[in-house]
């Protein structure tokens, strides 16, 4: 999976994640393993499994 990759690269920063609804949940968690970011729509998604800002925003409190 591509959140193992966090373990791996403790000392850089990376922004990694999956697509699409079977990767969906990856854009939040990589925040909580240490990317710096995530990217999320500010209206229409233009990425498959894209949240808006306002729902990373609920979700991640």
């Amino acid at each position: 999976m591509v959140l193992s990759l966090y373990g791996i690269a403790s000392r850089t920063n990376l922004i990694a994640f999956s697509m699409g609804d079977f990767g969906k949940m990856s854009r939040i968690l990589c925040l909580y393993l240490g990317s710096p970011y995530t990217y999320v729509s500010l209206g229409k998604p233009i990425a498959p499994g894209q949240f808006s800002l306002d729902e990373v925003k609920s979700i991640s409190g």
